[in-house]
């Protein structure tokens, strides 16, 4: 079937029982879906139905009201017959307490007769939702409009799925309702299909907006040439190891995760916020940190819990979301969700009420994620070296690319089109975002002519070791230096930590354990620039532009953040400056 129904050509029956007599409780929230019911339906950019194709019975008073009308609407559908019940219902005259699942007959075990008599007619194209299971009860919530079920069918006809494409099937709508439910912790609608009719089409996706048009292709012009020389600004050096460098929205500071700590900086250098455990510093680093785009949120992910600040707040507290580290964080472009990586796989969290909406497992440790600009998909890179793209309303991963060792760092263009990944093979890559094609790989080679590049910190306690090698993570403290034989090299040289586009999605930067951060041309591939001011081996562990382009920052383990005025020659359009 293409497009949603015909609507002339369908039916839909809508049959609820709010007023009950005897021991059965009223139900008011079903006058109310009936009412919503109808008019989505009718709405014509959802399905459309001219209101006389739909009928609504309200507290039928006998079993003749409910199937008269139903056997009336199938016999003059030709196209699609929408049958949708709301209220109690009597089993072995007993009242079930709204027992949906029953409805699924003989698939879930209840040999229900009713439902073996539609089986026996062996219709094709039935598709039956349950709004729970058949041992579990309905929910309908005093005080709340809707009952549970039909609340986010609602809501899912009314706002669309972003992800989705232009029409809703009965598959999608299922999908997304029962992945809501579960987030929710209420009862989960069950399903009963005949062969392919999950994939039938039922209503128009309100979330989906059209490509813009091709147009011709404009006469071709030179390439821009960026000037090859960033100004160095400043050094802000803040006495431990900077894990992450984030700008804030307004562009006028910085967040950092530094040591023990977090803190946001004004880019003059003074320090504005500091977070802290109290008055104490945190018992283990801070591993990264994320800013809201209000720019007043800002998350710190620790080995225990993860925490969420209001750093316009005086002397911020924390509200705690969960109880297991994380290592990597990123917020929803609306600032809603968060999402959290580490050992765990990926969690997404509800922001203002912390509560967990879902977990993306994956087999290995995820060492990035980030969302993509529409804040439908999700990308996480780990341990394993693959990376996966996750449809955020299904909880499906959609596309799978990988590097030959572990993918570190992860983020989206700022269309959304692409996404690069940084991986310990000493590559970037970057990938259209429809397909998985790898359109780009940039390498960080071995250059034995760059600073600290025949260099090793050791820790003076130990003995010189016969031959120069390199140190290892964490040998860092009181070193001594010393020059290791020309053309040694280093199992640690050249692993890509940190990726990120710039704002007019032109440039590519790669932060890396050579000491360096890179700028790429992602029209020709080229390399414009290395930043070359970091010295510590382990390297540099974050870049970020600010959000007009005109600045750069990089952070590393030597203790530091650097700041860049990034110029463009005048062959260039506005933007960098």
């Amino acid at each position: 079937m293409k497009g949603v129904p015909d609507p002339a050509a369908s039916r839909t029956v809508l049959i609820g029982t709010s007023h009950y007599t005897g021991s059965l409780p009223d139900i008011p929230a079903v006058a109310a879906n009936l009412a919503a019911l109808a008019e989505v339906l009718c709405s014509p950019d959802i399905l459309g139905l001219p209101e006389q194709n739909c009928v609504v019975v309200a507290d039928p008073e006998n079993p003749a009201q409910m199937i008269d009308p139903i056997v009336e609407a199938a016999g003059e559908a030709t196209d699609t017959l929408l049958v949708y019940y709301a209220g109690h219902g009597l089993l072995a005259r007993q009242p079930d307490c709204c027992y949906s699942g029953r409805a699924l007959g003989k698939w879930l075990g209840s040999g229900d007769p009713a439902t073996e008599l539609a089986d026996e007619a062996a219709i094709e194209g039935t598709y039956v939702i349950a709004a729970a299971g058949e041992t579990r009860t309905a929910l309908a919530v005093p005080g709340e409009r809707h009952t549970a079920f039909t609340a986010e069918l609602l809501a899912t006809l009314e706002h669309g799925i972003r992800g989705e494409g232009p029409y809703l099937s009965l598959d999608s709508i299922y999908r997304e309702v029962e992945a809501v439910l579960r987030a929710k912790q209420r009862p989960r609608p069950q399903r009963r299909t005949r062969n392919t009719a999950g994939r039938l089409i039922l209503a128009r996706n309100r979330a989906f907006t059209e490509p813009p048009e091709a147009r011709p292709p404009a006469t071709p012009s030179p390439p821009p040439r960026h000037d090859l020389e960033p100004t160095h600004l400043r050094t802000l050096a803040k006495g431990a190891f900077v894990h992450t460098v984030v700008f804030t929205p307004d562009g006028a500071h910085l967040a950092i995760a530094c040591g023990k700590t977090a803190q946001v900086l004004r880019l003059s250098g003074q320090e504005t916020v500091s977070l802290r455990d109290g008055n104490r510093l945190f018992a283990s680093h801070v591993r990264d940190v994320a800013v809201a785009p209000d720019g007043r949120r800002l998350a710190t992910a620790h080995n225990q819990h993860t925490l969420i600040w209001d750093i316009h707040q005086e002397q911020p507290r924390p509200n705690r979301i969960g109880t297991t580290g994380a290592g990597h964080l990123a917020f929803s472009p609306d600032g809603r969700l968060l999402a959290t990586a580490g050992g765990g796989g990926v969690r997404i969290w509800a922001t203002e009420a912390g509560t967990r909406l879902r977990a993306l497992p994956h087999g290995h440790y995820v060492m990035g994620v980030a969302f993509s600009p529409d804040g439908s998909l999700l990308a996480a890179g780990d341990l394993a070296g693959t990376a996966h793209i996750w449809n955020i309303a299904t909880g499906t991963a959609v596309l799978t690319v990988s590097h030959s060792d572990r993918v570190q760092a992860i983020a989206f263009s700022p269309d959304g089109s692409l996404f690069a990944t940084g991986g310990h093979d000493r590559s970037a890559r970057v990938w259209t975002t429809a397909t998985g094609d790898n359109i780009l790989t940039v390498v960080h080679h071995w250059d034995p002519e760059l600073p600290h590049a025949h260099r090793a910190y050791r820790d003076p306690r130990r003995p010189l070791p016969d031959k120069p090698v390199y140190a290892t993570y964490g040998d860092l403290s009181g070193g001594l230096v010393y020059e290791c034989a020309p053309g040694a090299t280093s199992n640690l040289n050249g692993r890509v930590t940190a990726v990120a586009f710039s704002p007019d999605g032109r440039l590519l930067a790669t932060g890396s354990e050579d000491n360096t951060a890179r700028l790429w041309d992602l029209t020709t591939g080229s390399q414009l620039h290395q930043v070359l001011h970091h010295g510590a081996p382990n390297g540099v562990t974050g870049v970020a532009f600010s959000p007009d382009g005109r600045l750069f920052a990089t952070a590393s383990h030597d203790m530091t953040v650097q700041l860049w005025r990034l110029k463009a020659d005048r062959s260039t359009e506005p933007g960098l400056m």
